[in-house]
């Protein structure tokens, strides 16, 4: 399956995010995590898992890059984590 890219989602709310996943079914959600949005996107993420424990979670960006194992270990909803630039290892 080729993913599909979702760019418009950046500018969506927080119950617009939670509804579009609902309704389009991801079967992978990544967040790009920087120290002004971590706060959010694991919010979000969680959120997401609840919702859908099937749904594949993938955190990037330099807030979780130098302290992945720790963050997986404190946040047990996240499933990877990309370190450094994501753009190759997906």
């Amino acid at each position: 399956m080729i993913p599909q890219v979702h760019p418009e989602l950046y500018s969506y709310r927080y119950c617009q995010f939670l509804w579009f996943q609902r309704s389009a079914k991801p079967d992978v959600i990544g967040f790009s995590c920087y120290i002004w949005n971590i706060e959010l996107v694991l919010q979000i993420a969680e959120t997401i898992k609840i919702d859908n424990s099937n749904i594949s979670i993938i955190l990037g960006g330099p807030e979780v890059s130098f302290e992945s194992l720790q963050t997986m270990e404190n946040y047990p909803f996240i499933d990877y984590i990309i370190r450094g630039e994501g753009e190759l290892p997906l």
